[in-house]
């Protein structure tokens, strides 16, 4: 054979195997951009919803009895009334000090 032809076909492997390994290293990138937007997104969840949730519970179930409490102490000066005013609620084990 002739060395022209050797290096021909030494350089034709060449490039077979320089695109094979670069279709596996594009399909490496694609999973790591797809796993770095799929943790993006779940962080974007865990914050909204780590900030979010007592947020709502406070509105939704701490507010009313917040109101009735203020709206309570600035006309009694002892806790007596409180007490009885929030017996029936959820606030029942509430003690005087």
């Amino acid at each position: 054979m002739n060395p022209e032809n050797n290096e021909i076909a030494g350089l034709k492997t060449l490039v077979l195997e320089n695109q094979r390994l670069l279709a596996e290293n594009n399909e490496l990138l694609k999973k790591m951009h797809r796993s770095t937007v799929r943790g993006f997104w779940l962080n974007v969840a865990y914050i909204l919803v780590f900030l979010g949730l007592p947020v709502i519970i406070y509105y939704y179930f701490m507010a009313p009895y917040m109101q009735t409490i203020e709206s309570v102490m600035p006309q009694t000066g002892n806790l007596k009334e409180l007490k009885s005013l929030l017996e029936g609620s959820a606030f029942k084990g509430i003690e005087q000090r």
